[in-house]
């Protein structure tokens, strides 16, 4: 219950991302890595299932070009690489 009063105090934002890294890190310690594995997970796994969306609606040559923009997009990759140490640290 400690992450949702952290969240709701510091972001005021939905707090699943947080709630998840801090099972994570409880998981896997307080490393870089720890810290950024869900973010990538979640991030490679979103451009699957963009793959597989598009592919259902279009045609797979349509699915293979916006999955491969969608994984050299900027602002993705900032959202994959992300990790807050100090969340954890008030845990």
């Amino acid at each position: 219950m400690g992450v949702l009063k952290s969240v709701a105090d510091d972001r005021a934002q939905a707090p699943l991302d947080y709630i998840i890294q801090h099972y994570v890190a409880n998981l896997l310690g307080q490393s870089e890595f720890a810290l950024r594995f869900h973010a990538a997970l979640f991030g490679t796994l979103t451009i699957l299932v963009l793959y597989y969306l598009v592919r259902s609606v279009f045609d797979e040559r349509v699915a293979l070009i916006t999955s491969i923009l969608y994984a050299v997009y900027p602002l993705h990759h900032n959202y994959c690489r992300r990790a807050d140490p100090t969340l954890c640290s008030r845990c």
